[in-house]
């Protein structure tokens, strides 16, 4: 499945619109609370199995680390194009360009197999 923008920023807006997390589930009345027991969200059902309630619980830390995971990624693919593109564009045949090309791939090599952190 591909979200393309507009789908994440819907995503967000909805997650933005709950009740502020994080929440709970009473199993007691089958409500759902957040979990400063204030605000009750809404009952969850008896006829509900318990791991589909546990889910709807969860999805409000859930999907907000979900949505920020998604960023961080979309922007490593970025930079790694963005290196890419620079690669692919060096004039090759100048011994110069061909060797900060080689010392710059191994370095982006290093960097990436480190989380991206400089060194």
């Amino acid at each position: 499945m591909t979200l393309n923008n507009e789908q994440l920023e819907a995503i967000r807006k909805r997650a933005e619109a709950a009740t502020e997390g994080p929440w709970e589930l009473d199993e007691d009345d089958f409500g759902l609370w957040n979990r400063n027991g204030r605000n009750y969200i809404g009952s969850i059902g008896k006829s509900m199995a318990d791991s589909d309630a546990e889910f709807i619980a969860h999805a409000r830390e859930d999907v907000p680390a979900l949505l920020s995971l998604v960023a961080q990624q979309r922007a490593e693919v970025e930079r790694l194009r963005n290196e890419i593109s620079f690669i692919a564009n060096v004039d090759m045949s100048r011994a110069y360009d061909a060797d900060h090309v080689i010392v710059s791939v191994k370095g982006w090599a290093h960097r990436a197999l480190n989380g991206g952190a400089n060194e």
